[in-house]
């Protein structure tokens, strides 16, 4: 695992994000990492970060999930209602 990796685990271990209701959404994790950066002595770009997260999904340490409505039940079209929240694999 890289610093961005670890940073990103940081934040969520620390903001308590273990399920959906208290996870966090991308530009959250972000702004926290910006608020960090003299710390750190870094900020990874939002893309950056959602590529991290994304691996760490795949490793399983981490989960996303979206909030989904459906809006027309005849064709069953659904919208994302929020953005992805990001939380810690339990």
């Amino acid at each position: 695992m890289n610093r961005t990796h670890e940073l990103a685990l940081g934040i969520l271990k620390e903001a308590g994000a273990v399920d959906y209701q208290h996870g966090l959404g991308l530009s959250q994790i972000w702004k926290i990492a910006w608020d960090r950066r003299q710390l750190s002595g870094f900020v990874p770009t939002k893309q950056g970060l959602s590529g991290r997260l994304s691996e760490l999904t795949g490793l399983g340490m981490v989960k996303t999930q979206s909030h989904v409505q459906l809006v027309d039940e005849a064709s069953m079209q659904f919208r994302a209602e929020r953005q992805p929240r990001w939380f810690l694999a339990q």
